[in-house]
């Protein structure tokens, strides 16, 4: 069953559809955009457990070491500790909005690509701040 929020003109949206409204909208760093999913969640999904900062991390190295496209269960199964339903949705939720992740039919596979130009760039600039 999927989740709508009435509106005061009476109309019914997807909850989903609600969150990338806002996050096209939505200026600002990673890490604002992912309190905000999370306080966006809390409320209405009613999370006991947020992601921290190490588990978002490991869920990214599994989607990045996977050679094909991989399913929510078979993350969780190689994920090394069991964390809840609800936070591994909240963190491909995030990793999606920020583009790093495609979810399709058939599971989820990592998109995003590390430039090599880049990398060099950055090690040869110089730190102002």
């Amino acid at each position: 069953m999927q989740q709508t929020i009435s509106f005061h003109n009476k109309r019914k949206l997807p909850f989903c559809t609600l969150i990338r409204e806002d996050l096209r909208y939505f200026e600002s760093t990673e890490t604002d955009k992912l309190i905000y999913l999370m306080n966006l969640y809390s409320p209405v999904a009613q999370l006991i457990h947020y992601p921290n900062l190490k588990t978002v991390l490991q869920v990214e190295k599994i989607l990045q070491e996977a050679d094909t496209v991989i399913s929510k269960n078979e993350l969780q199964r190689r994920l090394p500790t069991q964390i809840m339903h609800q936070t591994l949705s909240l963190i491909l939720e995030y990793l999606e909005e920020s583009g790093k992740i495609l979810i399709g039919e058939k599971g989820i596979s990592w998109i995003a690509q590390s430039s090599p130009k880049l990398k060099k760039l950055l090690e040869r600039g110089v730190r102002v701040a």
